[in-house]
């Protein structure tokens, strides 16, 4: 259902029941949230048939039927409940200072050296471990960031999670204004920070994920390319005991100049595509899989 077609009573409710359930999360303490959060993921897991039987086609599509990976549906959605029950303290947290007990950041001194440059920063991440949480620590870590995201279709729920990601520290810029604001962005030295993990539809760029062409967003590698700015990929990834998280940051190089803009682009987008495989191959249950990755084919 479009934005423009949604009922206000609907989106209140929605974003009212979102906040009871933060609010429940707060009252337990951090461990028992997750816990609770764990239950609650794997419980809309057994009700959403339609989306965890996508889930598991498309785990089997990509490890292969028999894999231990083709069973781990049910994990997928306890790793969402227990990203909502962290939702629910991100702000009060970051407002504190206290990310940092949470998150872990490795490379950081790759992004560093990039802003450095004075180019500004590309940074390319997927929807894998909790992803909002590492925005937020990317933000109270120093580094100077802008958030580039479709807002949500109820915007009652785009406010929350606004303002969530704005508890940080970062700018939050809505893709239809990203295209005006990516120079200001990087000319004024900031990382710029985009998901390339979903299908794109018609206005993406074919390239492989996990052995199959998926339509990509260009956009990042265009940018980049254009302004000579320096590339990073970045991954969040829950540990064993849930309790904690570590970023990753990874410069990337472009691959070589082809001579054909739209080709540079292409291949660049592969590479940035292939470096989020490799990560979701080591966290599986940790990635959205109940998102249609494939949905748009090539003609």
């Amino acid at each position: 259902m479009s934005r423009h077609a949604r009922h206000p009573l609907r989106d209140l409710c929605e974003a009212s029941a979102v906040r009871g359930l933060m609010g429940a999360f707060r009252l337990l303490p951090y461990g028992a949230s997750l816990a609770a959060g764990r239950a609650l993921g794997r419980t809309i897991g057994l009700l959403d048939r339609r989306h965890t039987a996508l889930a598991r086609a498309q785990l089997t599509e990509a490890f292969g039927a028999g894999s231990p990976e083709s069973t781990l549906a049910g994990e997928v959605y306890a790793h969402v409940g227990m990203c909502l029950a962290e939702m629910a303290r991100v702000e009060e947290r970051a407002l504190r200072g206290k990310i940092g007990d949470w998150v872990r950041i490795e490379g950081m001194e790759h992004v560093q050296a990039a802003l450095a440059k004075g180019k500004g920063l590309a940074i390319v991440s997927g929807h894998l471990g909790n992803w909002e949480l590492g925005a937020v620590a990317m933000a109270a870590a120093g580094i100077p960031l802008s958030i580039v995201a479709r807002p949500l279709d109820n915007p009652r729920l785009d406010e929350i999670l606004v303002r969530i990601r704005r508890a940080g520290g970062s700018e939050v810029i809505g893709k239809r204004n990203a295209l005006r604001a990516t120079r200001e962005i990087l000319a004024r030295g900031r990382g710029m920070a985009i998901l390339i993990d979903q299908d794109a539809r018609e206005h993406g760029v074919f390239v492989p994920f996990f052995g199959k062409e998926a339509s990509t967003i260009p956009s990042i590698a265009a940018i980049a390319l254009r302004a000579e700015a320096p590339l990073v990929v970045t991954a969040m990834r829950r540990s064993a005991d849930h309790l904690t998280h570590t970023l990753t940051f990874e410069p990337v190089e472009p691959p070589p100049p082809s001579g054909e803009r739209t080709e540079d682009v292409r291949r660049l987008t592969a590479l940035l595509t292939a470096k989020l495989e490799a990560r979701i191959r080591r966290a599986p249950a940790q990635w959205l899989w109940m998102h249609r990755r494939w949905k748009t084919r090539p003609r």
